[in-house]
């Protein structure tokens, strides 16, 4: 039988893990539970919302250090002030306009798009299902997924994606693609990328370093050619969405992207296949203390 130790996880939170071992066959669906612990998270204040560690402060009664960048760098962040990044990333921007766009780029700058800002609207939501819907017309859905599938591509226990429309998904990398982020781009100087099967076609995305892989006969699963970064998923089943990496958004505000992207607290698809049970829950039952730390002492968001 063999058998691989899994390093790192990569979860929106730098986080060291004690190794495990994880059968490779490739007939066993899920392999073994609680392949991983917690020890440690680093870089934290590299996420500058904290990401997912104020999920992961306290774990089967463990105290987990935080620390702002590499261990044996800098000091242990008091959990009081890990609580508080994710409010106080938020203080002094404001909710994206309308007609505003998010950077997201991969690693090495091969891909890089803008998002528009969401604006659901009954014609949009006519024919979708309601799950993919969000409360908030200006913000995305993002929701975490735990399949096997998403963690043998990821390499990661649990995988952050957010719904999108792919008409709202631009090449900034076109010629005729601005850098402002924020303001002044319009739809009809942008270039859509293509998704699906029209973008394995030669001359698609111009400009983008988009590699394509199919997992399965429906599904097709794009990455930077340069650097690996995962960068999306599409399928056949319901070609009007797509799921986009949260990793690649470059948010004033942080990792989780908060004024772009509505997050349901807890929800999780596929948890019967998660493989690490201590890192799945903390997200399953993230409810109270997520929507604690956006809201202040006095009650306000």
């Amino acid at each position: 039988m063999a058998s691989t130790s899994l390093a790192h996880l990569a979860c929106l939170c730098g986080t060291i893990i004690t190794p495990g071992t994880l059968l490779k066959d490739p007939e066993v669906p899920v392999g073994p539970q609680d392949t991983v612990k917690v020890n440690l998270h680093k870089y934290v204040l590299d996420t500058i919302d904290g990401g997912l560690t104020p999920l992961m402060l306290n774990l089967d009664d463990r105290q987990i250090p935080t620390w702002s960048a590499a261990s044996q760098q800098s000091s242990n962040i008091p959990h009081d002030t890990i609580l508080s990044l994710p409010r106080d990333s938020l203080k002094t921007l404001s909710p994206p306009k309308e007609d505003s766009y998010l950077q997201a780029k991969c690693h090495c700058g091969g891909v890089s798009l803008l998002v528009k800002r969401s604006n659901y609207t009954s014609n949009i939501t006519a024919d979708l299902p309601a799950r993919y819907i969000p409360s908030d017309p200006a913000k995305w859905l993002s929701y975490f997924c735990a399949c096997r599938s998403c963690r043998l591509s990821f390499g990661v226990s649990l995988t952050p994606w957010l719904l999108v429309l792919p008409d709202h998904v631009f090449n900034a990398n076109f010629p005729t693609a601005s850098d402002n982020t924020s303001s002044g781009n319009s739809d009809a100087n942008l270039t859509t990328v293509t998704f699906g099967r029209l973008a394995t076609e030669p001359g698609a995305n111009t400009g983008l370093t988009l590699k394509h892989r199919w997992s399965s006969p429906d599904t097709v699963r794009s990455f930077c050619g340069k650097c690996g970064a995962t960068i999306s998923y599409w399928c056949e089943k319901r070609p009007d969405e797509l799921d986009l990496a949260v990793g690649i958004l470059r948010a004033e505000e942080g990792s989780m992207a908060r004024r772009w992207l509505e997050w349901k607290w807890g929800q999780c698809s596929s948890t019967e296949e998660s493989i690490d049970r201590e890192i799945c829950d903390s997200w399953v039952g993230s409810t109270e203390v997520m929507e604690t730390t956006e809201v202040d002492r006095s009650g306000n968001r």
